[in-house]
């Protein structure tokens, strides 16, 4: 039984427990990972490659996405500076380590934009948080991410994008809109 099915069908709060405990595990884990890359200015990622680029690909050939470390530990700086400095980015991002892993928002606490025309299962080519975080990943010819559906995608923020309204604010979100904010 899958982790989703066996929440959904009610778990006992124990089970519950155990797997907030999973989840916040496994990102704390890929966040130390994260910082050894970024203290190594992204050379540990030869080492560590195939751990990155099955959280990232699903696919242990690190090799093969050797292209992506660099501009990878740019971004990891980038944005660690911004969480630094930009009090609004840093409360537009508020993920508990406990949360589930999800694939998309949840549909009880977001609702499509009046101004959206386009299709619910995806962005349209919208792409403004790709885009502003200068994101590395985004294949500029299709549009689209090679990470979707990946580890990063559903424990971090572009699976469960948005999770506030400060979050669709701050990317200029035209799909979103949160109904029920967690502050």
């Amino acid at each position: 039984m899958s982790e989703q099915t066996e929440l959904e069908s009610g778990s006992s709060g124990f089970v519950f427990f155990l797997y907030r405990i999973k989840w916040a595990v496994s990102r704390l884990l890929f966040l130390v990972l994260l910082f050894f890359v970024a203290i190594s200015g992204g050379l540990v990622l030869y080492i560590l490659g195939p751990i990155f680029t099955y959280a990232l690909f699903r696919d242990f050939n690190h090799l093969r996405y050797r292209h992506y470390f660099w501009p990878m530990s740019a971004m990891l700086w980038k944005g660690a500076k911004k969480w630094l400095t930009d009090k609004a980015y840093r409360e537009a991002f508020v993920i508990p380590m406990t949360s589930p892993p999800m694939h998309s928002p949840d549909p009880s606490r977001v609702k499509l934009s009046e101004e959206w025309t386009g299709d619910i299962d995806n962005c349209g080519g919208c792409v403004n948080c790709c885009e502003q975080l200068g994101c590395p990943l985004l294949d500029k010819e299709s549009m689209l991410c090679p990470c979707y559906g990946s580890f990063y995608w559903s424990y971090f923020s572009c699976g469960r994008y948005p999770v506030s309204n400060a979050h669709a604010r701050y990317y200029d979100c035209k799909k979103w809109v949160v109904i029920e904010d967690p502050r």
